[in-house]
């Protein structure tokens, strides 16, 4: 019983990492997102 504890908590702690992990990729993405934003304009001015 002690061990499914230990892997449930590693698991929670898992999933922790990866949600501060995401919000650091999401920063980066919108400065990329706005650059993709000016190509599809460039590309396509109906847009």
């Amino acid at each position: 019983k002690k061990e499914k504890v230990k892997k449930i908590n590693k698991e929670k702690g898992k999933k922790g990492r990866s949600k501060k992990k995401k919000k650091r990729k999401k920063r980066k993405k919108k400065k990329s997102n706005s650059d993709k934003s000016k190509n599809l304009k460039l590309c396509n001015p109906k847009l």
